[in-house]
């Protein structure tokens, strides 16, 4: 494993877990300072999602361990600055429990780890585990159940950690699927309301956030147009009250009847904004929405695919909320740069044009609101694997670039201090396992 970065490293060996540690002699951004592995001897581990818990001490990574006739919910903890293993958590409800999302509370006292877990009699259920932080002890389970199959697909905490919200679909009697969110008391895990959206054909959200003040949630993704003669989906976009899950506003963008889809949701310090697909014509090209607080639409934008098949999968605002940042996939991993306030592009890159074949699934922002980091996965050649891009995040120019042999990178994170980079996904070594690398920023 040392050889597929071409650094010098020491191994440490934890039990259930593999950590390499690099030489802090001279080095340089793009350096790996550690890479830490899920490796259970043969188990199948596959990561859902990361989390960093506020004062930069606790990387929180969740995933789903086992094979087909039985799964789990695996988290664990690690110190971020060294890769160390500090707890790990199972879930373990019935014989399919599929971990999705996860998030952590704005004080780092609590995470919360989302999924769909197999129920006797009810199908897919959403299944909701809090852990305290420091020690991985559960605090509260709470599942939310009906009569159908029940899937989240996001989670997200108030800022003042009094809320978990959770999100995601549920198969309607009539073979279609509704959206259905649900809030959670932080402390005790108790169902403070839960709330539909129901079209009479497939609904289903693919991206959420907690405003900053707490105040609402904002879900995006996709629903059927039932007037387009071909029935293809537009994005929708909701806001729901934190207090109530009384809807705040709601938003359907459908652009000339092409096929639309909301990706994602970041909330800026003046406003919300939504990723996603837009096709107009025969190709789909990604799409940028931003609307003021108020629900009211200030600007879109479509990044022209030129012939190609791309969309925005992830998207993220620089601490000064004065930029924002969409990547997505397609093969060249379009990304680009707006300013947040007029729409205005201020670069964009087709990262991965010289790839072969190249998908943004994770996008970041440096502290210093300096450097913008994107991972995902490339393949060509006969060859393949997770890489991650730094680039400058007033040129768009590459700072450092890292392309690894194996796996695919989901998620990546910019810690508070500035020092590092946290990149996770999957990797595909001797068996299926998630794993961490951590750079020099």
């Amino acid at each position: 494993m040392a050889g597929r970065h071409g650094r010098s490293m020491a191994v440490l060996l934890t039990a259930g877990l593999e950590v390499l540690v690099a030489s802090s002699a001279l080095a340089a951004p793009g350096d790996v300072v550690w890479v830490a592995t899920s490796d259970q001897g043969g188990e199948r581990d596959r990561f859902a999602g990361s989390a960093l818990s506020p004062d930069g001490s606790r990387f929180l990574v969740a995933g789903t361990s086992g094979g087909r006739s039985s799964a789990d919910f695996r988290t664990i903890a690690y110190d971020a600055l060294t890769g160390t293993e500090v707890w790990e958590a199972i879930y373990d409800r019935g014989d399919h429990d599929h971990a999705v999302a996860i998030a952590v509370a704005a004080d780092g006292s609590a995470l919360y780890v989302t999924g769909a877990s197999l129920g006797v009699d009810s199908g897919a259920d959403y299944a909701t585990v809090a852990y305290e932080t420091a020690t991985g002890s559960q605090l509260w389970e709470a599942v939310y159940q009906s009569r159908r199959a029940d899937v989240p697909s996001c989670i997200a905490v108030t800022p003042d950690g009094s809320t978990v919200l959770v999100t995601g679909d549920s198969e309607s009697r009539r073979s279609s699927a509704d959206w259905v969110t649900v809030a959670y008391d932080a402390t005790t895990g108790a169902r403070l309301w839960k709330r539909s959206y129901k079209t009479p054909r497939v609904d289903r959200p693919q991206g959420c956030s907690a405003t900053a003040d707490g105040s609402a949630l904002v879900v995006t993704g996709f629903t059927y147009n039932v007037i387009s003669p071909r029935g293809v989906p537009d994005v929708v976009t909701i806001s729901y009250s934190v207090a109530t899950g009384g809807e705040l506003w709601r938003d359907r963008y459908d652009g000339r009847n092409g096929w639309d889809e909301g990706t994602d949701v970041a909330v800026g310090p003046d406003g919300v904004f939504v990723s996603g697909i837009t096709n107009v014509g025969n190709n789909p090209d990604p799409l940028l929405l931003a609307y003021a607080p108020t629900g009211a639409m200030q600007w879109r934008r479509r990044f022209p695919s030129g012939g190609s098949w791309e969309y925005g999968t992830n998207l993220a605002v620089a601490p000064d909320g004065d930029s924002i940042y969409l990547t997505g996939e397609g093969g060249t991993m379009p990304t680009v740069a707006y300013d947040a306030s007029s729409g205005a592009t201020r670069w964009a890159r087709r990262v991965g044009q010289t790839l072969g074949w190249a998908e943004g699934e994770a996008i970041a922002i440096a502290p210093d609101s300096m450097t913008v980091y994107v991972a995902g996965w490339w393949f060509g050649e006969g060859d393949d694997g997770a890489l991650t891009f730094a680039l400058n995040a007033l040129t768009g120019e590459t700072v450092w670039q890292d392309l690894s042999h194996s796996g695919s990178a989901w998620s990546v994170v910019a810690p508070p201090s500035g020092t590092t980079v946290l990149v996770s996904g999957d990797t595909y070594d001797d068996s299926l396992d998630y794993q961490t690398v951590a750079y020099e920023a």
